[in-house]
C-alpha cells in the first residue's frame, strides 16, 4: 500500500468497512518525519481512509471533506492500527488508544487538478521535517509555497489526494509561527473543517497555501487556510501545537 502500510484485513460492514494494518518500523512514510523521532504523518493517516475506501468500493475514491477532525494520539513504528469507516465517520485506533477520530467525505477521483506556479522565491523555512516530508519550500508573511517531492510516499503514479494541502497548510504555519527567528515544529491536533476538490496533485508542480492565524491558547495556534486548485480550491481550518521540535520525543 501507499507509504509502506501493509493491509492485513479488509472487512464490509453494514455501512461501511473495518480493516487492520500494520505499519512497519521501516515504513517509507516515516522518511523525514520526523528525523530522530518518526511519526506516522496525520495526513498519510487520511490518505489511509481514502485508499482502504477505494479497495472496499473497488474505485478511486478521494477526500472532498474533514469535519470535527482529532488527532488524539501519535503512532509510531510497529504499530498494528485497527481503522473504521461507517456512515462518514472513521476512527483510527493503535494499541488500544485512538489515534484519530473524524467525519469524512469521500468523492469518485475526477482528474487531476491544476496549481498556479507561484513564481516566486520565498525565504527557506524552521522546521523539523526532512525530505521527502518537508513539504514547504519557502515562507513568507501569510503564505507558504510548497511542492510534493517525486519521492513522496504519498505518492502513487505521480499523484496524491487534493487532501496534501492540509499538509501544507500546517508546514506553513509552523514554520511562520509564533517563536520568530528559532527553530519551529509540532503535530496537527485538530481539523475544525475543510473541503478539497475531487482530483489530484501532481508531484513537483509548486503551488501557494495562503494562511491566516485564527487564534491561540499557547502551545495550540489555530489557523485558516487556502489554495487555488482548479478552478476552484482547498479551504481548512485546523490547529497546530507548535513546539520545540526536541519536546516531540516525549510527546
Amino acid at each position: 500500500m501507499r507509504g509502506g502500510f501493509v493491509l492485513e484485513r479488509l472487512q464490509g460492514l453494514p455501512r461501511g468497512w473495518c480493516a487492520r494494518v500494520r505499519v512497519p518500523p521501516g515504513a517509507s512514510l516515516f522518511e523525514g518525519h520526523f528525523p530522530g523521532t518518526p511519526v506516522v504523518p496525520g495526513i498519510a493517516l487520511l490518505v489511509l481512509i481514502a485508499d482502504l475506501s477505494s479497495e472496499h468500493a473497488d474505485q478511486q475514491m478521494v477526500p472532498v471533506r474533514l469535519r470535527g477532525v482529532r488527532f488524539r494520539a501519535p503512532a509510531r513504528p510497529g504499530v498494528l492500527l485497527d481503522v473504521r469507516f461507517e456512515d462518514g465517520r472513521f476512527s483510527v485506533t493503535g494499541q488500544d488508544a485512538v489515534t484519530v477520530e473524524g467525519e469524512m467525505g469521500l468523492a469518485a477521483a475526477a482528474g487531476d487538478l491544476p496549481l498556479a506556479d507561484p513564481g516566486e522565491t520565498l525565504p527557506a523555512p524552521f522546521l523539523p521535517h526532512a525530505p521527502p516530508a518537508l513539504l514547504v519550500t519557502g515562507v513568507g508573511e501569510g503564505r507558504a509555497t510548497a511542492c510534493l517531492p517525486a519521492r513522496s510516499p504519498l505518492a502513487h503514479g505521480g499523484r496524491v489526494p487534493s487532501c496534501v494541502v492540509l499538509e501544507a497548510a500546517a508546514q506553513g504555519a509552523q514554520a511562520a509561527g509564533p517563536a520568530e527567528g528559532s527553530a519551529r515544529g509540532g503535530l496537527l491536533v485538530r481539523v475544525s473543517e475543510a473541503s478539497f476538490p475531487a482530483g489530484h496533485v501532481l508531484v513537483e508542480r509548486p503551488f501557494t497555501v495562503h494562511v491566516q492565524v485564527d487564534g491561540a491558547a499557547p502551545p495550540l495556534h489555530r489557523f485558516r487556510a487556502r489554495t487555488a486548485m482548479g478552478g476552484g480550491a482547498a479551504a481548512v481550518a485546523f490547529a497546530v501545537t507548535i513546539v520545540d521540535p526536541s519536546l516531540l520525543v516525549n510527546r
